[in-house]
Formats: C-alpha cells, sequence, structure tokens
C-alpha cells in the first residue's frame, strides 16, 4: 500500500446502509490473514452461509481449490504495483459446492485503523449463459446449409455467414452494415422496400417455399432465382430478422427439363398415337381389296386370271407398307448396326443414277450428278437408302426440270446434296416432313403416293450413322436435301458380286423340314414350296420335328419360324443339326423387330428373313441352299 494512500474508517451506521444493502455482493477481507471481516447480504444469500459461519472463513474457502492461490497473488500485486485497484475474473464456490462466474473489483483500504482488502463481486452467470447461447447461435447460423442474414427493423444487415458471402460474391465486411436491398436487383428495390416495411409491421415467421417467385442478384450483376424463409426475433436491440435464402437454380433447371420432357412425351405419344392410326388404315385398304377381290374369284372361277395380278399388287402395296414398318422399329429398336467403311461415293452415286434413270426419263426428268468425287467414311449400303430416298422424292415432286445430285466438299465433310426444280415445300411444313406419315399433298392417303414413311426411315438412318441432315426449299422453284458425310482416306477393296445367271434346274427334289406353329401358314407354305418343285416335310414345333427326324426324314434344308412354343427356332435348327450331326443350310423366319437375340447369337449358314416373306427370295435362297 502507498504511504501516502489515507486509512478509510466507515462508521457502522453508514456501513450498515451502503454495504449490507447492495445488490452487489461485497466482502471486506483481512488484509494480511485474509480472513473474511464482513460479507453482505447479498453474498451470504448468493452464497448460503449465515453470518456466523462466513465470517468464519477465510476468503479463499469462498473459491475452489484451483483458484485459491488466486486472490493473494492479486493481493500481493496491489502492493508490489502500488495500484489503487486490480480487476479480477474467477470464480466463487457456495456452501453446496456449486460455482458461479464473478468479476470483481479488489483494492486496498483501511477499516478501524487495519488494512483490509474490498472485493466488491458481480455475478455474471447470466451473461455467461448468454454468450455462450450467442457462440452456439453464431455457430450453427454459420453451419446453416444455406445462405444466411439477420437484418434489423431498417432493413441493415448485422450478420451475414459464410455460405451468404459465396451466393453473392461479396466479402463479410462488404455485406454486414449495407441494407439488405443491395441484394434486390435495381428494378425491384422499391416495390422490396415496401414488402419489408409492411412485414416489419406485421411480423410473422415465413416457411421457406411459401410460393413467393422471388430473384436476387449478386456483386457481379447476375440475378438467381431465390426461396427465403423469414424469422423474426425480439432482442434487447430491437426486432431482428434473420432470412435463410436458398438458390434454386439448380432446381429451376431441373424443372425445366423435366417439363421439356413431359412435353416431349407427351408430342411423341401424340405423333405415334396418329402414326398408328394411319397405319391402321394403311394396313386396312390392301386386305380389304384383297378380301374382294378372292370373293370374286371364288363366285366367278373363271376370273381368277384377271383378279390374281390385282391381289398380288394390293398384296406387295402392303408388303411394301410392312417393310417400312418394320425398318422404322428395327432402327428405333437398335436391330440395324452401322457397318462403316472407306469407299468411293462416285460408285454410290452411279448406282443410284442407274436405278432412278429409268423413272426420270419416263416423266422427261434430266437426272445428273456434279461436284467432286472423294472418299467417304460410312455404311454404304445404309448412306445409298438415304440419298435413293432423296432422289425418288426429288423425281416424284418434279414435273419438269432437273435433278441433280451434287457433291461438294466442306472442312472434315462431303456435303451430298439432291437439287430438284419442283414444287417445293411451304416453310411451316419443313420442320415436320421427317414426321411419320407427313406427306404434303396426299390428304386422302392414295397409296398410290406412298405411305409418307421415307423420310422418318431417312431421319433414323442418319441418326444411327451420325450424319447431319438439312433441307431448304423455296415454293415453287425447288427442294434441296442434303447430308454430310465424314472424308474417308483409303478406299476399301469392295468385290462386285458377279452378274446374275438363270438357275441350273434341280437334279432331284430337295426334302424341306418345315418348322412353324400357325396351320395357316403351314398350309400355305407347304403349297408354295410343292408347287415349286419341293417335297415337304411338315412340324408344329420342336418335338414334332425330331419326331420326323426319328421317322428317317432328312432333310437337305430347314425352314423355321422364330417363335416356337416351348423352343425357339435357333434351338430347334441347332438341335437338329446335332442329332443329323451335320450342319444343315438353314432359313429363320421371324416377325420380331427386334430380335435381340438373334443378334446375340446369330446363326451361321442360316439366313434370317422378316415377315412378310418376299416368296421369290424364299425359293432362290432355297434353291442356292440345296444346289
Amino acid at each position: 500500500m502507498r504511504e501516502d494512500s489515507p486509512l478509510q474508517v466507515v462508521p457502522d451506521d453508514l456501513l450498515g446502509m451502503v454495504l449490507e444493502d447492495s445488490v452487489n455482493e461485497i466482502y471486506l477481507i483481512d488484509a494480511h490473514s485474509l480472513g473474511i471481516v464482513f460479507a453482505n447480504r447479498a453474498a451470504r444469500e448468493n452464497l448460503g452461509y449465515s453470518p456466523d459461519e462466513i465470517s468464519a472463513l477465510p476468503a479463499d474457502a469462498l473459491m475452489p481449490e484451483f483458484r485459491r492461490s488466486e486472490l493473494a497473488n492479486r493481493i500481493a500485486a496491489l502492493y508490489a504495483e502500488d495500484a489503487e485497484h486490480v480487476l479480477l475474473k474467477t470464480v466463487l464456490r457456495r456452501k453446496n459446492r456449486s460455482v458461479y462466474p464473478v468479476e470483481a473489483k479488489v483494492q486496498l483500504s483501511a477499516l478501524e485503523g487495519r488494512p483490509v482488502v474490498v472485493a466488491f463481486i458481480l455475478d455474471v452467470t447470466n451473461r455467461v449463459e448468454t454468450l455462450a447461447s450467442l457462440q452456439q447461435t453464431r455457430e450453427l447460423f454459420e453451419s446453416a446449409p444455406d445462405a444466411s442474414v439477420v437484418v434489423d427493423q431498417d432493413g441493415i444487415i448485422r450478420i451475414a455467414n459464410t455460405q451468404a458471402t459465396r451466393l453473392f460474391g461479396y466479402s463479410n465486411a462488404e455485406l454486414v452494415g449495407s441494407t439488405i436491398e443491395r441484394l434486390v436487383p435495381l428494378r425491384l428495390r422499391d416495390k422490396h422496400v415496401q414488402h419489408r416495411r409492411e412485414f416489419a409491421a406485421t411480423p410473422r415467421v415465413r416457411a421457406m417455399g411459401s410460393g413467393v417467385e422471388l430473384v436476387a442478384q449478386t456483386k457481379s450483376g447476375n440475378e438467381v432465382p431465390i426461396e427465403v424463409s423469414l424469422s423474426p426475433v425480439e432482442t434487447d436491440e430491437g426486432r431482428l430478422t434473420a432470412a435463410a435464402i436458398r438458390d434454386i437454380t439448380a432446381r429451376r433447371q431441373s424443372d425445366a427439363r423435366l417439363r421439356a420432357a413431359m412435353a416431349e412425351a407427351e408430342r411423341a405419344n401424340s405423333s405415334k398415337s396418329r402414326f398408328l392410326a394411319a397405319a391402321s388404315h394403311d394396313l386396312r385398304q390392301p386386305l380389304q381389296s384383297v378380301g374382294l377381290y378372292l370373293s370374286v374369284a371364288l363366285r366367278k372361277p373363271e376370273q381368277l386370271l384377271d383378279v390374281g395380278p390385282k391381289m398380288q399388287r394390293s398384296l406387295d402395296a402392303m408388303s411394301e407398307l410392312l417393310d417400312s414398318l418394320l425398318d422404322i422399329s428395327r432402327l428405333d429398336g437398335g436391330s440395324i448396326q452401322a457397318d462403316r467403311k472407306d469407299f468411293p461415293i462416285g460408285e454410290l452415286i452411279d448406282r443410284v443414277l442407274a436405278e432412278a434413270g429409268p423413272l426420270a426419263n419416263e416423266k422427261g426428268l434430266a437426272l445428273e450428278s456434279r461436284g467432286d468425287s472423294a472418299i467417304v467414311h460410312s455404311d454404304q449400303a445404309l448412306l445409298q437408302r438415304i440419298v435413293e430416298n432423296f432422289v425418288a422424292n426429288a423425281i416424284k415432286y418434279t414435273e419438269t426440270g432437273s435433278v441433280t445430285i451434287d457433291c461438294r466438299r466442306e472442312d472434315d465433310h462431303l456435303r451430298l446434296s439432291i437439287v430438284d426444280t419442283g414444287c417445293g415445300i411451304p416453310e411451316a411444313s419443313l420442320e415436320r416432313i421427317f414426321e411419320e406419315y407427313y406427306q404434303l399433298d396426299n390428304p386422302a392417303r392414295d397409296r398410290r403416293r406412298g405411305f409418307g414413311l421415307g423420310l422418318t426411315i431417312v431421319k433414323h438412318v442418319a441418326a444411327l450413322l451420325g450424319h447431319e441432315l438439312q433441307v431448304s426449299s423455296l415454293p415453287g422453284k425447288g427442294s434441296t436435301f442434303s447430308v454430310n458425310v465424314p472424308l474417308g482416306t483409303t478406299a476399301e477393296l469392295v468385290l462386285k458380286p458377279p452378274a446374275a445367271t438363270a438357275e441350273p434346274p434341280l437334279e432331284k427334289s430337295p426334302v424341306v423340314l418345315l418348322i412353324d406353329d400357325d396351320a395357316a401358314i403351314v398350309d400355305a407354305m407347304t403349297m408354295l414350296l410343292e408347287a415349286s418343285g419341293f417335297r415337304v416335310h411338315r412340324a408344329m414345333n420342336g418335338a414334332e420335328a425330331y419326331a420326323q427326324l426319328d421317322t428317317g426324314v432328312r432333310p437337305d434344308i430347314v425352314i423355321s419360324d422364330y417363335r416356337l412354343p416351348g423352343e425357339n427356332g435357333l434351338e430347334v435348327i441347332d438341335h437338329i443339326r446335332t442329332s443329323t450331326d451335320s450342319s444343315l443350310p438353314s432359313i429363320l423366319i421371324t416377325g420380331d423387330t427386334a430380335a435381340s437375340e438373334i443378334r446375340r447369337s446369330p446363326p451361321t449358314d442360316c439366313e434370317v428373313l422378316n415377315k412378310p416373306v418376299d416368296t421369290d427370295r424364299l425359293l432362290r435362297l432355297i434353291r442356292q441352299s440345296v444346289s
């Protein structure tokens, strides 16, 4: 204690009024013995001691064992530093051994001539708990998955978490202290101020995703679709509002993709319905005519020679339609695979010109080719189908002038275009001409003008090959259909098939084992084969076919339907080959469009024909296989 510091003596009556009734805890402690000379009512009540109990205790008995040296050290520091007082943060222990945090101001004084230490104690339990709660709240606020800010009644941002700085691109220092309107697009700020004031007048909890369409603006000026939840909180500083802000850009994009997919599915479903309706109509027409012609032949057999060719034309039309439908289904199902090779485009164009030439000459049209000859990389047969279709359509819709196959190199591809001087296509129809059954000038669906499936097949083939299609047209002046084909390097040698020769007569009648579970088809096929000079043994399934072998039948060729009860045609053919210890030539007939199992296990020495079967081709294959 400083020498010039006077001793203070407080009268008993004043001590009773000032010390005893103070709301803070006040202790008088003997400076030498550290015994408690006096503890006021607030101290005794908080500690749980009576006046006699507390006066018998040393001051350090009020502190936990690990803090007891702290008071003596601080008093020693008062003497050593000649200071007026020291501030101390510590804990006191109650009679029941519970502890509580305190802040203490400790200073030297005198009472009745002896030095005492006066300790003014403030219980800070509530403050510590509040700070702990606040710290926990801040940690939760910071760890929230959404961008979050706390805004006061004037719209000033008081707190912003890391997610908010990441979303909006501002630093924490830039956000805190600015108005919340900083995060609102300029065109919406006045309206937002009005909404904020209305919310302040009637505060309420607003849940996330309450249906309000909101948008925020980042520091870079980008607008972000958001959802916001609002939670008003009453504090000592007034009402604050906690806002959680969720960026819903990804959800909006996902929703947009879903809506687009649903719209596409609905469009495809509607298109498929129209497709099936048109297909049904076009299949019924030739069936109706065949039925009528057959009725005529049954009633007047003498007209059979006249009716027969007409029935054949109707069946040919139905076969053409079924072939087109089958091609579309096979392309959709992935059963057609592209075999890409390098080859000279000139060979393909020559074949197309040779095949289309007679029809062009019949209409008096000039059919020619021009431009570059190049090596391209594609599937020759599939690409030829695209070009043939374009040329056939050009001839069909051109009455005067010319049809030209034009080839031009462009960067890494050859642009192969079919240019005509025909009637052209209205711009509104250019987007629809590749749809199934879409025809510009055939509302009555006259099958003599085709079925409207050619360009649909072209679209599927081009997609399979990865070739881009383009079309442009001027009504009354003509159209240009183009396909971009990748350039190749070296043409592979393609052996031309030998010229067709007349089929030699059979030395004997070949034996055919025919297997099909449709009695009508078995009967009709048997009549056809026997009329063509073949001996036929019939079976409705694999078991019947094996029974034929057990009786000694030794076929020269097996013809089997793919779909049979119990076993499929491939399995039956394999079984027969094993039983006869031979690799019998075989023909597999299928109506399956996908035929995935056939692709997984391709048969050897076995031709695969799709229904309806071309009878001329069937007979030719049989003769070739057994000759």
